[in-house]
């Protein structure tokens, strides 16, 4: 009999145990995200303020830590974003949107210098896709073509579309489940 107990004791620890266990790459995650709840239900990755999230099979959004519930971008994969320094690269899928109180157009919400700034366009193909987000701040640079932004940030621009174009099926599918 005590031998039972005993054996359903470590048993216990040791599934305890088990969902106790953080991986190593999921501290390293939660290490360098800012305002991280525990209760986030579908974050894949976090820098600083901005998470990237994948809360159905319907595609990743990429959020502000500062601002809950605040969308600042979606993007097609889990591979279609890249961070250098305290910038994180992405190009927005998100479908222009009509503006809400009675303006006319397509509008977009940014960060600008610590404050939400709504900018509308008069047409869809003038909505900004291409967004640098600081990850610290989360403070936002977008542009409509890659070849507006400097130099080095078209650079970056010019890999994540290589990304996007090189995606297999098998990695599109993936994606989806």
């Amino acid at each position: 009999m005590k031998k039972w107990i005993l054996v359903i004791t470590v048993t216990l620890v040791l599934v305890f145990a088990w969902f106790l266990y953080v991986p190593p790459r999921w501290q390293k995650i939660v290490n360098r995200c800012a305002n991280y709840d525990p209760q986030w239900i579908g974050m894949l990755d976090c820098y600083g303020l901005i998470s990237i999230f994948q809360p159905d099979n319907s595609g990743y959004i990429v959020q502000d830590n500062a601002v809950p519930g605040s969308i600042i971008a979606q993007i097609s994969s889990s591979n279609s974003f890249l961070v250098r320094d305290d910038e994180m690269y992405l190009i927005d899928v998100t479908p222009a949107g009509g503006c809400a109180n009675n303006q006319k157009g397509y509008c977009r919400d940014f960060q600008v210098d610590g404050k939400a700034k709504t900018i509308s366009y008069s047409d869809p193909d003038q909505t900004p896709r291409y967004l640098i987000i600081n990850t610290k701040t989360g403070d936002e640079q977008f542009y409509v073509q890659p070849q507006d932004a400097s130099l080095p940030d078209q650079t970056i621009f010019q890999t994540l579309i290589g990304r996007e174009n090189s995606t297999t099926w098998y990695q599109r599918l993936f994606d989806l489940l």
